[in-house]
């Protein structure tokens, strides 16, 4: 059966990257417009974080799904020692600590990461159950995954003292097991 894979991105170099495109549209997600029931799945990876008005994008994912369509969200989940760091961190952190200790010298350049996070609400597993109930859709997976980090290097001492005290800190209220969660979500039919 063929199949047509559409990209969207605000960012020209980083859909210049995807080789997999039939479809590369260099629109604002936010504003790009599609009619309903158009996809049969939909799949948004480390996104939503970064989107002011997260809720209302997805609530845009699900009118455009057809009916018993699949939603694929990987993020970040707020409320995790790292969605918190990230959270309260500066920008300018974020990419100096990827150029300079990650040796990345692209970071923070059109199409390289990292980009400036929002974390609304619903970028959390709690957030994004509610918004699944309140909206009829099905949840039929959900992994954490801590992936976030480096697991080996030079770093890996100073990354676990970080994640033990700040899960220490909030009395154990940021969750250290997991920094990342993949949802799959079912619209019925």
């Amino acid at each position: 059966m063929p199949f047509t894979i559409t990209g969207v991105d605000a960012d020209q170099a980083a859909l210049d990257k995807r080789e997999d495109l039939d479809v590369a549209l260099k629109k604002d997600i936010q504003t790009v417009d599609f009619p309903s029931n158009r996809f049969d799945l939909i799949y948004c990876s480390y996104v939503l974080e970064h989107i002011n008005g997260a809720e209302d994008l997805l609530g845009r994912f699900k009118s455009w799904l057809k009916p018993n369509g699949l939603l694929i969200l990987r993020f970040p989940d707020k409320y995790t020692v790292f969605g918190f760091i990230t959270r309260k961190t500066p920008y300018w952190v974020h990419v100096a600590y990827k150029r300079y200790l990650l040796k990345m010298q692209m970071a923070g350049l059109d199409g390289h990461g990292p980009y400036p996070t929002v974390y609304d609400e619903v970028v959390s597993r709690e957030g994004m159950k509610r918004f699944c109930l309140n909206e009829n859709l099905q949840v039929v997976g959900e992994w954490g995954v801590d992936n976030s980090l480096p697991r080996r290097g030079r770093f890996m001492g100073l990354r676990k003292a970080v994640i033990t005290a700040t899960h220490a800190l909030s009395m154990g209220k940021l969750d250290s097991s997991y920094s990342n969660l993949t949802f799959i979500i079912h619209k019925p039919g």
